[in-house]
This record gives structure tokens, sequence and C-alpha cells, in this order.
């Protein structure tokens, strides 16, 4: 699911539920000038969000081909926060490394600078 508000935000989800092993790969175009590109990682349901998500590994990287993965905040419930302030423009990508047992939500969200000015 794909939200926008022109000029401000755009974000989208995706969900992994899964009985086999495997990967996905989302590529996220950021303009010049965003105030801050947020992924949160959560498990999937309508409830996913107080926990943590299982057997899923996100891995992104910035349009040089960085890995920014490690910048991530682990929360006390297992959910995951990559926080990244005025990240650079161009395509980012997003991957995710699910097994068999694989319960996730994975949102970004991009912050736009010009609705706020």
């Amino acid at each position: 699911m794909r939200t926008s508000v022109p000029d401000v935000v755009e974000a989208f989800e995706l969900l992994i539920a899964s009985g086999d092993s495997g990967s996905t790969k989302t590529k996220l175009r950021v303009p010049e000038e965003p105030l801050a590109l947020a992924i949160t990682d959560t498990d999937a349901g309508p409830d996913g969000y107080v926990r943590g998500p299982s057997d899923v590994r996100v891995i992104v990287r910035d349009p040089e081909g960085n890995d920014v993965s490690d910048t991530a905040t682990r929360f006390q419930n297992g959910q995951l926060c990559i926080l990244i302030e005025k990240p650079a423009a161009g395509t980012w990508v997003i991957e995710a490394e699910y097994g068999p047992a694989a319960s996730a939500e994975l949102t970004p969200v991009l912050l736009r600078v010009d609705g706020w000015r």
C-alpha cells in the first residue's frame, strides 16, 4: 500500500509472511533536499507494531551502495527503526531476506522539505 501527500510525505508498506525462504528488493527514489527517511520493521498483523519482526533481516543501501543497516535502533520489543536525516538524493535499495517462519511489515517513510516551506 502506498500513501502520498504531494511535496510532504511518501510512504508504503511491504508485508512479509512466508512459508518459504527468499528475499525481496524494493527501490525508493529520494528527491533533492529531503528532510528525513525512516524505515520501520515490525511484526505483521493488526497489532504487529508492538513487536519486532520474525525470521527477517533487512538491508538498506544508500544510492552509492553503502549498507546503512547498522545505524538501526532496536527497541525493547524488537521493533527496528532506521532514521536518516537528510538522506542523499537518488535510488535507495531496501532488501529483506526472510526464512520460512517470516512475519514482518516494513514501512519506509520519506519526509520532504517542500511541504514545510
